[in-house]
């Protein structure tokens, strides 16, 4: 849970960090659109949370597979928010 949400809470500091200090090039606005991951994470804690605790090693694949999907969208996003910001100067 602490993995999932500290990347986007990272990338908002990052950004409004990169416009209060000029030691680094501002991070576009555009950045933001990593905050479309928001109900997959919630999705997923939800899973992960309220799962038994049997270890039962299927439900644990799910919730691999699903972490693995949701670190795709989240770079894929954050990579068309550079790009978007760079092409439209934001």
């Amino acid at each position: 849970m602490v993995l999932t949400l500290g990347a986007l809470v990272l990338t908002v500091v990052m950004m409004a960090a990169s416009r209060v200090w000029t030691l680094t090039p501002p991070m576009p606005w555009t950045t933001l659109l990593v905050l479309g991951t928001i109900p997959q994470i919630i999705r997923l804690i939800r899973v992960a949370r309220d799962r038994p605790m049997t270890g039962d090693p299927p439900l644990f694949i799910v919730l691999d597979a699903a972490t693995a999907q949701l670190n795709l969208t989240f770079g894929l996003l954050f990579t068309a928010g550079l790009v978007l910001g760079r092409v439209f100067g934001l």
